[in-house]
């Protein structure tokens, strides 16, 4: 990957749209990408990509992870987890994807890339099991977390970082998926 043209913000959609809730992470970033967005964040589809997507997070100074979590709450439940608290909360949770969340940034770090700031948003899936079509409760959310996605942007472009960087790569043109 061309680290000159990596944008400072990731919103990376992981999961499996073969298993209903569980590709949550997926139609949000397909959502996503039918409206406006600062020019400085870059969307991913993750899929299930595992060990794949280290390269995808190299240079960033953040990454929103969207995802479904099984955390044995009620059905379409948002989460917003700085990644810190979600190491603690999800040590012992295994994902249906190829790699956990925790594997992938435990790579990153023993491959010595600097960690970026780390938010996962999520909601509690209702049904996972073979089929494309999410649930009537978490279709509904969609919206929700798009709005978590774009606060958590906002807050970024807020920071005095952001300005630092705006300036420094104002002249270059992303090209956006």
């Amino acid at each position: 990957m061309d680290r000159s043209m990596t944008l400072p913000v990731l919103v990376m959609g992981i999961g499996n749209i073969l298993l209903q809730d569980e590709g949550i992470g997926i139609h949000v970033i397909k959502e996503l990408r039918k409206i406006i967005l600062p020019e400085y964040v870059e969307l991913l589809d993750g899929g299930v990509g595992g060990f794949g997507l280290m390269a995808w997070m190299d240079g960033r100074e953040k990454i929103i992870f969207i995802d479904a979590i099984e955390a044995k709450e009620q059905p379409g439940t948002l989460y917003r987890l700085p990644f810190s608290y979600g190491d603690r909360f999800f040590a012992n949770q295994h994902s249906l994807h190829e790699q956990t969340l925790r594997g992938l940034v435990s790579m990153v770090e023993v491959l010595g890339q600097s960690l970026p700031e780390i938010v996962l948003i999520g909601v509690e899936p209702a049904r996972i099991g073979w089929g494309m079509s999410l649930s009537p409760v978490i279709a509904e959310k969609i919206p929700l977390l798009i709005s978590l996605v774009k606060k958590e942007i906002n807050a970024f472009s807020e920071s005095e970082c952001i300005g630092e960087n705006l300036t420094l790569k104002k002249d270059v043109k992303y090209n956006k998926p």
